[in-house]
């Protein structure tokens, strides 16, 4: 089966600690025949992004614009793209040229609109807490709904155009993903030979750094769903350690899944509170490398 071209949009702000290693596994056994492209639009910089990445592989068209912002650099990288699909790529995640190739062949038989890869999480710089946690988040329904999660997802030409530009939001992933039905997006596991694909996730040090992050997660779910409702968004806080246990989880990473959540949400909102919940917070601990 011939393959499908595409571009790799890689939105990227102050991203100097991990561009390189970015680029470096989506480049590395890619086939001399693949028809793709690749854009980093480094958005309100104030490091060397867009020259590590010009330096790192000259064959990527680098973009600069001065907002800091994820979605205007998403739209930015949109406009100047050659190929559909077009798959977005978070500058900290790790995901191989046969991952993207495999979710955009999956976009090209035209049954689904979006497309994610299975996310796998690097947990060798983590505490306990934090692996605990992700053991639960695992078997969540989320994780298994091609709704985000995985810091990468691939939308068709046809899929793009029916949602319109990126809005000014958090979320991006859920933003686009819940624009699509159920059987309108596809979890990528596996390539054409049967090999498995993923996105790498470094997660964070520790379960102060998972708090923060999961209080931006939370006020991001809350934007999508208070702005931009959708059927296919999913409940929340139903049955989640409901299931955990059901898949073997014990009692303390429970515990520590539940203590986690609460100290988010409460944090999630302080910082409504304080008029603080539009700022981009993100894990430093995971680009310390």
């Amino acid at each position: 089966m011939d393959t499908a071209s595409f571009t790799v949009i890689i939105p990227a702000h102050d991203e100097a600690a991990v561009i390189k290693r970015c680029l470096a596994c989506l480049y590395e056994d890619a086939p001399a025949e693949a028809e793709f492209e690749v854009i980093v639009v480094a958005n309100g910089c104030n490091d060397q992004t867009a020259q590590i990445a010009r330096d790192f592989a000259p064959q990527v068209k680098v973009i600069e614009i001065t907002e800091a912002s994820k979605t205007g650099a998403m739209n930015a990288g949109r406009s100047a793209a050659s190929y559909f699909p077009q798959v977005f790529l978070d500058a900290d995640v790790r995901c191989s040229i046969g991952t993207l190739q495999s979710l955009a062949d999956a976009l090209g038989t035209g049954e689904v609109f979006a497309a994610v890869p299975k996310a796998r999480f690097d947990t060798s710089r983590s505490s306990p807490s934090v692996r605990a946690y992700y053991k639960v988040w695992q078997q969540q329904r989320f994780a298994s709904s091609a709704l985000g999660g995985s810091g990468c997802f691939a939308i068709s030409q046809e899929g793009l155009e029916r949602i319109g530009p990126f809005p000014a939001i958090i979320a991006d992933d859920l933003w686009a993903l819940s624009r699509f039905a159920d059987h309108e997006r596809a979890l990528v596991t596996q390539d054409s030979a049967g090999e498995s694909v993923y996105g790498t996730i470094a997660l964070p040090h520790t379960a102060i750094e998972q708090v923060r992050v999961e209080a931006r997660r939370r006020i991001g779910s809350e934007q999508v769903r208070s702005h931009f409702p959708s059927p296919y968004l999913p409940k929340t806080g139903t049955g989640v350690l409901k299931s955990a246990f059901s898949g073997g989880t014990t009692p303390l990473a429970a515990m520590t899944f539940a203590g986690i959540k609460l100290a988010s949400k409460l944090l999630a909102e302080w910082r409504k509170l304080r008029g603080r919940q539009a700022i981009w917070v993100r894990d430093h601990s995971s680009r310390n490398l």
